[in-house]
C-alpha cells in the first residue's frame, strides 16, 4: 500500500537520525579505544617485564583502526541515501516545503567531510601504528625514542586515506551521472515512470 508523503519523510528523517547517531557511536568507541591504548602503552613502558611485548599492543590498534574505519565506510551509505531521498523529498512538489525551510536540501558538504576526515585520521594512524609496532618489536619494547621516520609514515598514511576518499568521490559522481539502464522487460518509459517516482 502507498505511503503518504508526510510518512515517508518521518521515516527518512528517523533513518538520518539512526545513521548519524550509528557513525558517532562508531567514533566514539574509536576514540575510547585510542585511550585506553595510550594508558596500556604507557604501562608497558614503565614496568621492564612487560617492554618486550609492547609492540603487540601496537599491532592491536592497527587491527582495530581497520576495522573502525571498515564499519564508518561501510554505513556511510546508508547515511548518503537518506540525505538524497530526503532531498527529493522535499523538492517534490506534493511536499509544498518552502525552499527556505528544507532541511535535507540545505545540507551543504562542501570540499572538507566527515568522511575525508576519517579517511586522513585513519590513514595517519595505520601509518603510525605499522612503523611503531615494527620499531616497538626490533627495539624491545623501548620507546625512549621515537622511529626517524616516523612522520614520513605518517605523512604517507594521510595522502593515501585521502587519495582513497578522492577515488572513491569521483568514482560516485560518475555513477549517479550516468543514465539508468532499464531492466531486463523494462521498456524506456517504465524506466522514466521510476525515475519520477523516485523525485516524487
Amino acid at each position: 500500500m502507498p505511503i503518504e508523503i508526510t510518512d515517508r519523510y518521518k521515516l527518512i528523517f528517523e533513518e538520518h537520525h539512526y545513521a548519524s547517531d550509528f557513525r558517532t557511536k562508531i567514533i566514539q568507541g574509536w576514540c575510547l579505544f585510542y585511550a585506553a591504548f595510550a594508558a596500556g602503552l604507557s604501562w608497558t613502558q614503565a614496568n621492564a617485564a612487560a617492554k618486550p611485548v609492547s609492540w603487540i599492543l601496537s599491532a592491536f590498534a592497527f587491527v582495530i583502526t581497520w576495522f573502525m574505519w571498515a564499519a564508518d565506510f561501510r554505513h556511510r551509505k546508508a547515511l548518503a541515501h537518506s540525505k538524497l531521498i530526503g532531498k527529493a523529498i522535499e523538492e517534490s512538489e506534493a511536499a509544498g516545503i518552502p525552499a527556505d525551510q528544507r532541511f535535507f536540501a540545505s545540507i551543504a558538504s562542501g570540499w572538507l567531510t566527515h568522511s575525508l576526515t576519517i579517511d586522513v585520521l585513519a590513514g595517519l594512524m595505520l601509518g603510525a601504528l605499522f612503523r611503531a609496532s615494527t620499531f616497538l618489536k626490533g627495539s624491545g619494547g623501548d620507546l625512549k625514542s621515537v622511529p626517524p621516520d616516523l612522520l614520513w609514515w605518517t605523512i604517507g598514511g594521510s595522502a593515501l586515506g585521502a587519495g582513497f576518499y578522492l577515488f572513491v568521490a569521483v568514482s560516485l559522481r560518475r555513477r549517479r551521472r550516468a543514465p539508468r539502464r532499464a531492466a531486463p522487460g523494462e521498456t524506456g518509459s517504465e524506466t522514466r515512470d521510476v525515475e519520477e517516482s523516485v523525485k516524487k
